[in-house]
Protein backbone atom coordinates (compact mmCIF):
# COMPACT_ATOMS: atom_id res chain seq x y z
CA UNK A 1 0.00 0.00 0.00
CA UNK A 2 2.61 2.25 0.80
CA UNK A 3 3.81 2.52 -3.37
CA UNK A 4 0.06 3.66 -4.32
CA UNK A 5 -0.25 5.98 -1.46
CA UNK A 6 3.12 7.80 -1.89
CA UNK A 7 2.73 7.87 -5.86
CA UNK A 8 -1.07 10.03 -5.43
CA UNK A 9 0.85 11.68 -2.58
CA UNK A 10 3.28 13.22 -4.76
CA UNK A 11 0.95 13.88 -7.90
CA UNK A 12 -1.70 15.59 -5.48
CA UNK A 13 1.12 18.46 -4.65
CA UNK A 14 2.23 18.96 -7.71
CA UNK A 15 -1.58 19.33 -9.25
CA UNK A 16 -1.76 21.86 -5.89
CA UNK A 17 1.89 23.33 -7.12
CA UNK A 18 0.67 23.71 -10.38
CA UNK A 19 -2.19 25.43 -9.53
CA UNK A 20 -1.60 27.60 -6.37
CA UNK A 21 2.30 27.80 -7.30
CA UNK A 22 1.20 31.50 -9.18
CA UNK A 23 -0.62 33.08 -6.26
CA UNK A 24 2.51 31.95 -4.02
CA UNK A 25 5.12 33.10 -6.24
CA UNK A 26 4.72 36.73 -5.67
CA UNK A 27 4.31 37.22 -1.95
CA UNK A 28 7.43 34.48 -1.73
CA UNK A 29 9.40 37.31 -4.40
CA UNK A 30 7.78 40.19 -2.54
CA UNK A 31 9.00 38.41 1.44
CA UNK A 32 12.67 36.96 -0.65
CA UNK A 33 13.14 40.16 -1.97
CA UNK A 34 13.42 42.22 1.18
CA UNK A 35 15.89 39.50 2.79
CA UNK A 36 18.10 39.54 0.12
CA UNK A 37 18.07 42.07 -1.70
CA UNK A 38 21.20 43.81 -0.47
CA UNK A 39 23.60 40.61 -0.28
CA UNK A 40 22.48 40.68 -4.14
CA UNK A 41 23.40 43.97 -4.74
CA UNK A 42 26.56 44.06 -2.89
CA UNK A 43 28.06 40.59 -4.64
CA UNK A 44 27.09 41.96 -8.27
CA UNK A 45 28.31 45.32 -7.51
CA UNK A 46 31.86 44.14 -6.97
CA UNK A 47 31.69 41.73 -10.06
CA UNK A 48 30.82 44.35 -12.17
CA UNK A 49 33.23 47.32 -10.64
CA UNK A 50 35.70 44.62 -11.26
CA UNK A 51 35.00 44.00 -14.90
CA UNK A 52 34.57 47.41 -15.58
CA UNK A 53 38.26 48.40 -14.11
CA UNK A 54 39.23 45.18 -16.31
CA UNK A 55 37.66 46.03 -19.45
CA UNK A 56 40.39 46.08 -21.94
CA UNK A 57 42.97 43.78 -19.84
CA UNK A 58 44.79 42.93 -23.65
CA UNK A 59 46.61 44.74 -26.03
CA UNK A 60 47.89 44.00 -29.24
CA UNK A 61 50.57 45.46 -30.89
CA UNK A 62 50.52 48.76 -29.75
CA UNK A 63 47.34 49.02 -31.87
CA UNK A 64 44.14 48.32 -29.95
CA UNK A 65 43.27 47.25 -26.19
CA UNK A 66 40.99 44.80 -26.47
CA UNK A 67 38.89 41.83 -24.37
CA UNK A 68 37.00 38.82 -25.44
CA UNK A 69 34.32 37.76 -23.46
CA UNK A 70 32.55 34.05 -23.71
CA UNK A 71 30.60 34.08 -20.47
CA UNK A 72 26.86 34.00 -21.22
CA UNK A 73 26.41 36.42 -18.53
CA UNK A 74 28.46 39.79 -18.53
CA UNK A 75 27.85 43.43 -17.25
CA UNK A 76 24.90 42.04 -15.95
CA UNK A 77 23.74 41.37 -19.22
CA UNK A 78 22.75 38.20 -21.37
CA UNK A 79 24.42 37.84 -24.52
CA UNK A 80 23.98 35.64 -27.19
CA UNK A 81 27.40 35.30 -28.89
CA UNK A 82 31.28 35.12 -27.77
CA UNK A 83 31.95 38.94 -28.19
CA UNK A 84 35.13 41.14 -29.12
CA UNK A 85 35.85 44.38 -27.44
CA UNK A 86 38.31 46.71 -28.88
CA UNK A 87 39.34 50.93 -28.75
CA UNK A 88 42.58 52.24 -30.30
CA UNK A 89 45.42 52.90 -28.04
CA UNK A 90 46.75 56.56 -27.64
CA UNK A 91 44.45 58.74 -29.24
CA UNK A 92 44.81 56.75 -32.83
CA UNK A 93 42.22 56.30 -35.23
CA UNK A 94 41.75 54.17 -38.00
CA UNK A 95 39.23 53.45 -40.79
CA UNK A 96 39.47 49.52 -40.81
CA UNK A 97 40.64 46.89 -39.37
CA UNK A 98 40.09 43.32 -40.01
CA UNK A 99 40.21 40.78 -37.20
CA UNK A 100 40.41 37.21 -37.10
CA UNK A 101 39.39 35.79 -34.01
CA UNK A 102 39.92 31.73 -33.32
CA UNK A 103 39.28 29.09 -30.56
CA UNK A 104 40.63 26.08 -31.12
CA UNK A 105 40.61 22.36 -29.61
CA UNK A 106 42.99 20.08 -30.90
CA UNK A 107 40.46 18.43 -33.39
CA UNK A 108 38.73 21.47 -33.96
CA UNK A 109 38.67 25.32 -34.37
CA UNK A 110 35.73 27.98 -34.58
CA UNK A 111 36.37 30.89 -36.50
CA UNK A 112 35.29 34.82 -37.22
CA UNK A 113 36.56 37.05 -39.21
CA UNK A 114 35.52 40.98 -38.92
CA UNK A 115 35.83 44.36 -40.32
CA UNK A 116 35.49 46.67 -37.98
CA UNK A 117 35.33 50.58 -39.00
CA UNK A 118 36.68 53.82 -38.00
CA UNK A 119 37.74 52.25 -34.56
CA UNK A 120 39.06 55.27 -32.32
CA UNK A 121 39.56 55.15 -28.30
CA UNK A 122 35.18 55.25 -28.57
CA UNK A 123 34.96 51.23 -26.91
CA UNK A 124 33.92 49.13 -29.68
CA UNK A 125 31.84 45.53 -29.64
CA UNK A 126 31.81 43.64 -31.84
CA UNK A 127 29.92 40.19 -32.12
CA UNK A 128 32.02 36.77 -33.05
CA UNK A 129 29.08 34.68 -34.51
CA UNK A 130 31.22 31.30 -35.43
CA UNK A 131 32.46 31.51 -32.18
CA UNK A 132 30.13 29.24 -29.31
CA UNK A 133 29.90 30.75 -25.49
CA UNK A 134 32.45 28.83 -23.02
CA UNK A 135 29.86 26.12 -21.56
CA UNK A 136 31.36 23.75 -19.78
CA UNK A 137 30.09 20.46 -18.80
CA UNK A 138 31.52 17.63 -16.55
CA UNK A 139 30.50 14.06 -17.39
CA UNK A 140 32.01 11.65 -14.59
CA UNK A 141 35.86 12.62 -14.14
CA UNK A 142 36.19 14.59 -17.64
CA UNK A 143 35.82 18.19 -18.29
CA UNK A 144 34.61 19.11 -21.64
CA UNK A 145 35.03 22.38 -22.98
CA UNK A 146 33.97 24.22 -26.42
CA UNK A 147 37.73 25.04 -26.95
CA UNK A 148 41.24 25.11 -25.17
CA UNK A 149 42.44 28.26 -26.79
CA UNK A 150 41.44 31.81 -28.41
CA UNK A 151 44.15 33.65 -30.75
CA UNK A 152 43.48 37.43 -31.61
CA UNK A 153 45.11 38.64 -35.39
CA UNK A 154 45.13 41.24 -36.70
CA UNK A 155 45.08 40.64 -40.55
CA UNK A 156 44.64 44.26 -41.58
CA UNK A 157 45.17 47.91 -41.49
CA UNK A 158 44.23 51.02 -42.88
CA UNK A 159 44.99 54.54 -41.37
CA UNK A 160 42.61 57.29 -41.33
CA UNK A 161 44.89 58.39 -44.73
CA UNK A 162 43.48 55.30 -46.10
CA UNK A 163 46.77 53.94 -46.33
CA UNK A 164 47.29 50.35 -45.78
CA UNK A 165 49.80 49.37 -42.63
CA UNK A 166 51.87 46.45 -43.27
CA UNK A 167 51.60 44.19 -40.28
CA UNK A 168 53.04 40.78 -41.85
CA UNK A 169 51.39 38.34 -39.33
CA UNK A 170 53.00 39.68 -36.69
CA UNK A 171 49.67 41.27 -34.61
CA UNK A 172 49.18 37.91 -32.81
CA UNK A 173 47.70 37.39 -29.30
CA UNK A 174 46.94 33.69 -28.28
CA UNK A 175 44.77 33.41 -24.89
CA UNK A 176 43.73 30.86 -22.86
CA UNK A 177 40.56 30.63 -20.98
CA UNK A 178 40.49 30.02 -17.10
CA UNK A 179 36.82 28.44 -15.80
CA UNK A 180 35.47 29.13 -12.71
CA UNK A 181 35.03 25.00 -12.02
CA UNK A 182 33.98 25.74 -8.49
CA UNK A 183 30.13 26.61 -9.62
CA UNK A 184 30.18 23.76 -11.79
CA UNK A 185 31.60 20.96 -9.52
CA UNK A 186 30.48 22.22 -6.10
CA UNK A 187 26.87 23.85 -7.95
CA UNK A 188 27.60 27.20 -6.45
CA UNK A 189 25.37 30.34 -7.31
CA UNK A 190 27.05 32.43 -9.80
CA UNK A 191 24.78 34.34 -12.62
CA UNK A 192 21.26 33.98 -11.70
CA UNK A 193 17.89 36.08 -12.92
CA UNK A 194 15.73 37.00 -10.18
CA UNK A 195 13.51 40.13 -9.44
CA UNK A 196 13.33 40.79 -13.27
CA UNK A 197 17.11 41.21 -13.55
CA UNK A 198 20.57 39.46 -13.56
CA UNK A 199 22.87 39.38 -10.93
CA UNK A 200 26.50 37.18 -9.67
CA UNK A 201 26.63 35.84 -6.86
CA UNK A 202 30.41 34.80 -7.04
CA UNK A 203 31.97 37.72 -4.24
CA UNK A 204 29.04 36.29 -2.27
CA UNK A 205 29.54 32.23 -2.38
CA UNK A 206 33.95 33.51 -2.07
CA UNK A 207 32.85 34.91 1.35
CA UNK A 208 30.94 31.74 2.43
CA UNK A 209 34.11 29.66 1.73
CA UNK A 210 36.31 32.54 3.89
CA UNK A 211 34.02 31.30 6.80
CA UNK A 212 34.59 28.08 6.11
CA UNK A 213 38.54 28.95 5.97
CA UNK A 214 38.22 31.17 8.81
CA UNK A 215 37.08 28.26 11.44
CA UNK A 216 39.12 25.49 9.76
CA UNK A 217 42.40 28.07 10.50
CA UNK A 218 41.54 28.20 14.30
CA UNK A 219 40.95 24.36 14.42
CA UNK A 220 44.21 23.61 13.18
CA UNK A 221 46.12 26.57 14.87
CA UNK A 222 44.55 24.91 18.54
CA UNK A 223 45.44 21.39 17.35
CA UNK A 224 48.53 22.29 16.28
CA UNK A 225 49.30 24.24 19.48
CA UNK A 226 48.15 21.48 21.24
CA UNK A 227 45.70 23.47 22.87
CA UNK A 228 42.09 22.17 24.62
CA UNK A 229 40.48 24.58 22.34
CA UNK A 230 40.74 21.98 19.86
CA UNK A 231 37.86 20.01 21.33
CA UNK A 232 35.30 23.08 20.57
CA UNK A 233 36.92 24.02 17.05
CA UNK A 234 37.17 20.71 15.45
CA UNK A 235 33.80 20.50 15.63
CA UNK A 236 32.27 23.80 14.55
CA UNK A 237 35.02 23.67 11.48
CA UNK A 238 33.60 20.06 10.52
CA UNK A 239 29.41 21.51 10.88
CA UNK A 240 31.23 24.62 8.62
CA UNK A 241 31.46 22.02 6.13
CA UNK A 242 28.00 21.37 6.14
CA UNK A 243 26.03 23.39 3.33
CA UNK A 244 23.12 23.79 5.29
CA UNK A 245 24.82 25.15 8.29
CA UNK A 246 27.06 27.28 6.57
CA UNK A 247 24.28 29.04 4.86
CA UNK A 248 22.78 29.42 8.08
CA UNK A 249 25.64 31.06 9.56
CA UNK A 250 26.26 33.34 6.65
CA UNK A 251 22.57 34.51 5.91
CA UNK A 252 22.50 34.89 10.24
CA UNK A 253 25.03 37.84 9.20
CA UNK A 254 24.02 39.16 5.83
CA UNK A 255 20.29 39.24 5.52
CA UNK A 256 18.43 42.34 4.99
CA UNK A 257 21.61 44.63 5.58
CA UNK A 258 24.04 42.46 4.45
CA UNK A 259 26.67 43.90 7.03
CA UNK A 260 29.37 41.50 6.73
CA UNK A 261 29.59 41.16 2.58
CA UNK A 262 28.88 45.21 2.87
CA UNK A 263 32.42 44.81 4.98
CA UNK A 264 34.58 42.14 3.22
CA UNK A 265 33.47 44.48 -0.20
CA UNK A 266 35.12 47.84 1.20
CA UNK A 267 38.44 45.78 2.38
CA UNK A 268 38.45 44.14 -1.23
CA UNK A 269 38.03 47.74 -2.58
CA UNK A 270 40.65 49.17 -0.64
CA UNK A 271 42.95 46.39 -1.06
CA UNK A 272 42.38 46.94 -4.29
CA UNK A 273 43.12 50.49 -4.51
CA UNK A 274 45.94 50.05 -2.33
CA UNK A 275 47.66 47.62 -4.71
CA UNK A 276 46.75 49.60 -7.58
Amino acid sequence: MAEPITYVTSFLVKIITFILGPFFRKPIDIVSKFFYLNAYEISTFYSFYFDMKRMFPHSLGGVVDYNINWSEIYLKKKQSNCTLRIRARDNQSYNKITFCVTASLESLKYQSVVEVYDVSTTPCIIALPSIPLRSIEIKGNTIYEPYSSVSVEIKEIIDSNNIIIDVRGKLKDILHPIDNLDKIIKEKESDIYRWGQWWNLDFLESEKEEISRFFHAYSFNAKFRGSITKYFWQPVAWFMNIPFVLNIYFWSRNIIWANQLNKALEKNLNDYDYES
